[in-house]
């Protein structure tokens, strides 16, 4: 008997959720909703199946989906949220990590901080990260 309880599964609408890509999905392999996933670096928001031992980042909301192009919306694990700043210096890749560099913007960070690059604006100087 459950009931009314404290604990348990967080629900669907809480937490920190993305959209991301996912190029290995096909007709054959598709993603399926609770398909476990990883961030890969290859494009912005993307994401590949979880192999035996790899660390889970991402679990599908949804799914069905059969192609690359469409977006699946999933849960973002070990980070509390995305944002966006302005870089300086080397335009950083998709996941690498970022730190201050003073008068508000980031900068490359020459070690992995927990950070994770997922989109780079170069025309603009702008980038989301994934914040631990």
């Amino acid at each position: 008997m459950y009931g009314t309880r404290v604990g348990g599964v967080t629900p669907h609408a809480y937490g920190l959720q993305v959209t991301v890509l996912v190029p290995s999905a096909t007709p054959t392999q598709p993603v399926n909703e609770g398909d476990l996933l990883k961030l890969i670096t290859t494009a912005p928001y993307s994401a590949a199946p979880c192999a035996d031992g790899d660390p889970v980042q991402l679990k599908a909301i949804h799914g069905g989906v059969t192609d690359d192009t469409t977006p699946v919306g999933c849960h973002l694990y070990g980070f509390s949220r995305v944002d966006k700043f302005k870089f300086t210096g080397a335009e950083p890749t998709i996941g690498a990590s970022v730190v201050a560099a003073g008068n508000g913007v980031v900068k490359v960070s020459p070690e992995n901080n927990g950070t994770f690059v997922l989109f780079v604006d170069s025309s603009r100087n702008i980038v989301e990260v994934a914040m631990p």
